[in-house]
């Protein structure tokens, strides 16, 4: 696409699934991307694989709700690609294991879990915005681009300190956008809805599935790589006057309150 050419991009949560679809995606577009994962081995693995398709690509281990990992990464894109960067997605969350476990509903609020949840996914992002600021000032120009979630606009019974995380995304991506709009850097957020990776794949029941897909407008999960082209809109200048933003990608699922899309959208007759 070449849409993205000199642009240096940090994308995090970049060594499994839509974090790879993302950091593959703006390399395509041109973009230079400095891939980053808590797993060194996962986020070398799609630093390789986007050098295989031409691209240009640095790998880096990185925790997200470690200050001085946030310093070591921004400072790394710019000793190895070559400038500050200039395109940050944030897209790394905690998702999984006995910490989310353990994220349940309001009487039952474990403070560790909660804690935890939210210094990876809100504060994480933070971290993110802040350090990655200085370089966009230094250029003129940036584009930041978290990743919040379905949950975070609509609320569920399941995983409160998730939600909360998710939805303080978005505050945190008005705020930055009405700090710095008037320096030339853009803050926006995406809502995504159920995408078709392996992990969520293996992460439910087989039956399940067909309840998953139904639950979108479109009557299917997402692609990975449509996530990824959302994420190239909104680092390119193709989406110039867009900043402060909230944009869900997520087939419909957020556009009506039943459990199922309708059957006219579904396509079938129930």
């Amino acid at each position: 696409m070449g849409t993205l050419d000199g642009r240096i991009a940090l994308v995090t949560g970049a060594g499994s699934g839509l974090g790879v679809a993302s950091a593959r995606a703006l390399a395509a577009a041109g973009a230079k991307v400095l891939v980053t994962d808590l797993n060194a081995d996962t986020a070398a693995a799609t630093a390789a694989a986007i050098a295989e398709q031409g691209g240009t690509a640095v790998a880096t281990a990185h925790d997200i709700a470690d200050e001085s990992a946030w310093a070591a990464a921004v400072e790394t894109a710019r000793r190895e690609l070559g400038g500050p960067v200039t395109v940050l997605h944030n897209n790394a969350a905690l998702t999984i294991g006995p910490v989310m476990d353990r994220d349940r509903d309001p009487l039952n609020l474990d403070l560790d879990a909660w804690n935890t949840s939210l210094s990876v996914t809100l504060t994480g992002s933070a971290l993110g915005c802040k350090h990655v600021l200085p370089g966009m000032l230094e250029a003129g120009t940036g584009s930041i681009i978290n990743m919040s979630s379905t949950r975070g606009i609509t609320g569920a019974t399941w995983r409160m300190s998730y939600n909360t995380a998710k939805a303080g995304i978005l505050g945190l991506t008005r705020t930055v956008a009405v700090h710095y709009g008037a320096q030339g850097i853009r803050c926006n957020a995406i809502v995504p809805g159920v995408f078709d990776t392996p992990a969520l794949r293996g992460g439910i029941p087989q039956e399940r599935v067909r309840e998953v897909e139904r639950s979108h407008l479109l009557n299917r999960m997402g692609r990975p790589e449509e996530l990824g082209n959302a994420v190239v809109f909104l680092a390119s200048d193709l989406s110039s006057f867009i900043t402060g933003a909230v944009i869900p990608v997520d087939g419909g699922q957020s556009g009506f309150s039943e459990g199922l899309a309708p059957a006219t959208s579904r396509g079938i007759e129930d």
